[in-house]
């Protein structure tokens, strides 16, 4: 039997990869950082939001090495780390390309525009931004679909 959990590596395209996971803990980012090597994938981008309360270093030193492009964003306004506490965080890992948006549906469109089809973009870090990656991905495979069968 396939057993499908939204929102745990979930792949939603191909070419670009387009990867959804709500990896919140340690643990979790590492699963996630382990199944992200496997995809031959070019410069791999992340939109990235956490929740306060997380071991937000554990979850960056899982996911960051390797990144291209980081946008840091605030999936749940109250729950979420500010993005200058995120930046502060990220900036330790050396990534030249990090990009602060307030607005996770406006992050997660951004972060997709910008994509060859040989990029990986990986929306993570809570469930919430799990959550609204979610349906804004899946509306944007559907209508790329759409578009191509027409």
């Amino acid at each position: 039997p396939r057993v499908l959990l939204p929102g745990r590596v979930e792949i939603l395209s191909r070419e670009p990869w387009i990867v959804v996971d709500s990896a919140h803990t340690a643990v979790s980012a590492e699963g996630l950082a382990r199944a992200l090597q496997v995809l031959s994938a070019g410069p791999r981008h992340f939109v990235l939001s956490v929740s306060t309360g997380k071991d937000l270093d554990a979850i960056l030193s899982s996911l960051l090495p390797g990144a291209a492009h980081v946008t840091l964003t605030r999936a749940e306004p109250r729950r979420s780390l500010g993005l200058e506490l995120l930046a502060k965080a990220v900036g330790r890992y050396g990534i030249a390309d990090v990009e602060l948006c307030e607005d996770p549906a406006a992050a997660v469109r951004q972060a997709r525009a910008r994509l060859t089809e040989k990029d990986l973009l990986c929306v993570t870090g809570s469930f919430y931004m799990a959550g609204i990656a979610r349906g804004i991905l899946k509306d944007h495979s559907r209508s790329v679909s759409s578009r191509e069968s027409s």
